[in-house]
């Protein structure tokens, strides 16, 4: 049966087999994949852990001490992650078991990585904004009508245009009964062909 690492592992690798690799030699490294992906790609990311303390205080550097299968004090170096290949994985040594560790590990990989938790709003090139050039209908004197707003919306579903002809209320054309404004309608099929 193959098993997989999963997340919060602890294995030995050799930091030798990286190119340019900032750790070298062989030593204890922590999963820090999610489970879900390690089983379906051959490489994993990791990060190294060092014996030697160095600054306990940054958020990146996850001290977890003489537990896990650790013989000596040791301390996580999140800035140091990397991607390699799981066959290359060494012995098992021990699972990070206590939650807030994890916790502190997930902080630590936000923080070297720049993750934030605000919503990414992307910034958009200012562009120039060309002014449209309001169109001017030309209409006829004879497509002026008075109407009133229900029968300005009998021609409006009718699929004609409706141009507002400055003027003063009056009785609307169609009903003779309602009170309406000038309208040029555009299309007309009644008006005569010259």
């Amino acid at each position: 049966m193959i098993t997989f690492p999963e997340y919060g592992d602890i294995y030995i690798f050799d930091f030798n087999t990286v190119p340019g690799s900032v750790t070298a030699g062989k030593r204890p490294a922590v999963i820090l994949q999610t489970d879900e992906w390690i089983n379906h790609e051959p490489a994993v990311i990791i990060a190294p852990i060092s014996f030697r303390y160095k600054q306990t205080f940054l958020i990146n550097h996850v001290v977890l001490g003489k537990r896990f299968g650790l013989k000596k004090d040791s301390m996580i170096l999140l800035e140091e992650m990397q991607t390699v290949d799981q066959s290359k994985l060494g012995r098992y040594i021990g699972h990070i078991t206590e939650e807030h560790l994890l916790r502190r590990i997930d902080q630590g990989i936000k923080r070297v990585l720049e993750l934030r938790s605000k919503p990414y709003v992307p910034v958009t090139p200012v562009a120039k904004v060309r002014k449209r050039k309001k169109k001017r209908f030309v209409y006829d004197q004879r497509d002026v009508m008075c109407l009133c707003p229900v029968c300005k919306n009998t021609y409006r579903h009718r699929g004609y245009r409706l141009i507002s002809v400055p003027g003063t209320k009056e009785t609307c054309d169609l009903c003779n009964h309602r009170q309406g404004f000038d309208y040029a309608v555009v299309g007309l099929l009644s008006r005569p062909k010259t």
